[in-house]
């Protein structure tokens, strides 16, 4: 996918739950500003974006779940189960709360994680009341390079996550 979405939304002063976003292919590229999304930024939940695919990358490109409301609300989560995931570029996975409501989780099963100058968070934005998902990534290699990050954060009213990491190697650099 270049400069492609795909997306499941409510739009603003909208009411009703996004749906969820469910892929499963040999490869997924997602480059130059593509993006996978569930979104609410009206009034509900936002849904869970899954992919199952053997490689997944990511150039520039995001996959989120997200919510807006001053509603108590839900983001959904992501899951990916994948052989290979790469994530580079400013590229990132996450699941925000900009209103009212909890950031969902984050899930990974890969044999190998790659993060270049990019992220996978939960957050609870500034001003948003909520708590930010876990994160959880189980696989062989977990390497970080160039200011890549992990990380669940509320910046907020409420709690921040768990980051858990199983892996057989880490590498940060």
């Amino acid at each position: 996918m270049d400069r492609s979405f795909i997306f499941s939304n409510v739009a603003n002063e909208a009411v009703g739950d996004a749906g969820n976003i469910d892929i499963t292919t040999s490869s997924l590229s997602l480059t130059n500003l593509a993006f996978l999304s569930s979104s609410n930024l009206g009034k509900g939940n936002a849904g869970t974006v899954k992919v199952k695919a053997d490689t997944i990358s990511l150039n520039e490109s995001f996959m989120a779940s997200l919510v807006t409301s001053t509603e108590e609300v839900s983001a959904g989560g992501i899951d990916i189960t994948t052989g290979s995931l790469s994530i580079v570029n400013n590229s990132r996975l996450s699941t925000d709360t900009y209103g009212k409501g909890n950031a969902g989780t984050i899930k990974v099963e890969a044999d190998t994680v790659s993060l270049d100058r990019s992220f996978i968070f939960s957050n609870v934005a500034n001003e948003a009341v909520g708590d930010a998902g876990n994160i959880d990534i189980t696989t062989s290699s977990l390497s970080l390079t160039n200011l890549a990050f992990l990380s669940s954060s509320n910046l907020g009213k409420g709690n921040a996550g768990t980051v858990k990491v199983k892996a057989d190697t880490i590498f940060l650099k």
